[in-house]
């Protein structure tokens, strides 16, 4: 994670005279967790004590009016989509607040954890095993939950969820969650799966502990547990074109 700061153009846009100083958007980051062309996503600090997430969208503010207007802007995909998502069950993030400042959206959400990434890439090598596995299965069953329900979700990867202090798994970005049917929800679950799947290795390869660490054959078995636990009727050709000839008889912890 990186914790320094806007820059002194970013640190302008945050000031929005119409919210209290008190405000989190009006804060000074506590710690900065993304930084691109379309979006700033940073801690900060409520008055009362509290902590969380500020999302402000940098990217072109004229598109963002005429997104906003035709009703498709991502912040407002962004916090329907998981006010749906959350009634069904399935865990993800509820966004407390959203607003415009200056043209710009931003949306606020409580702060759970880390991200998974940096759970796997901080804390995984010294992780109890239960707790890994109990991840591992729990990853499986969110993203089965997901294609139980009919959801594909293409950035399904492990930056995109949140492992709180009691090691459950939150979905977050879920903007672009989308229904599907028939050949293409197989299609979007392979794609989930093995993006699940590649990011994870990713995660563990950016590890700055010297310990070996690595994602197990144990580690996959739990995910695909979850994952046909959630999604019980899970086409085996889901798992064979991903490289799983498994069933829930022959899986082994």
């Amino acid at each position: 994670m990186n914790c320094t700061g806007l820059t002194s153009r970013g640190k302008r846009q945050l000031k929005h005279a119409t919210l209290p100083s008190e405000h989190p958007l009006n804060q000074t980051p506590a710690c900065l967790f993304k930084a691109d062309d379309r979006s700033r996503v940073w801690l900060a600090h409520r008055s009362d004590g509290s902590a969380c997430v500020v999302k402000l969208f940098v990217f072109s503010r004229w598109r963002q009016r005429l997104l906003s207007w035709l009703g498709h802007h991502p912040g407002h995909n962004e916090k329907i989509r998981h006010a749906q998502l959350y009634k069904q069950g399935i865990a993800a993030i509820q966004i407390n607040e959203t607003g415009q400042a200056h043209g710009e959206h931003w949306l606020i959400t409580p702060y759970r954890g880390l991200s998974l990434h940096n759970w796997l890439k901080t804390q995984a090598a010294h992780a109890h095993q239960p707790v890994r596995r109990d991840l591992a299965f729990e990853f499986g069953a969110l993203t089965g939950q997901l294609l139980n329900k009919r959801y594909f979700f293409r950035d399904h990867k492990v930056s995109n969820m949140i492992v709180d202090d009691e090691h459950q798994l939150w979905l977050i970005d879920a903007g672009t969650v989308r229904r599907t049917w028939g050949r293409g929800l197989n299609r979007g679950a392979v794609r989930m799966i093995r993006q699940a799947h590649e990011t994870a290795i990713k995660a563990f390869q950016s590890c700055e502990d010297p310990s070996p660490t690595s994602l197990t054959r144990t580690d996959q078995l739990r995910f695909i547990r979850g994952l046909q636990h959630a999604w019980p009727t899970c086409p085996p050709a889901v798992l064979r074109e991903v490289g799983f000839e498994l069933s829930t008889k022959s899986q082994t912890t």
